[in-house]
């Protein structure tokens, strides 16, 4: 399952924070996990919203802080 989760900012996103938990989680579980920064939403101009996501890959599965605080960026 393809699944997207919205964050703030992904130079603030942090280890201990319920979406990176879950997106960890849901990797783990083989998900293909997405994140979208609220910056990447926008409006098309035919008036349809849209936004980018970025694909989140389980690279250590055993360093999950050093996973998330170095692949956001």
């Amino acid at each position: 399952m393809r699944i997207g989760f919205v964050i703030n900012d992904y130079d603030r996103e942090e280890s201990y924070f319920t979406t990176t938990r879950l997106a960890l989680q849901a990797l783990q579980m083989g998900h293909e996990v997405y994140y979208i920064a609220v910056q990447d939403f926008s409006y098309t101009a035919s008036g349809q919203m849209g936004a980018h996501a970025k694909k989140r890959r389980l690279k250590n599965s055993g360093a999950p802080r050093y996973l998330w605080k170095r692949s956001l960026r």
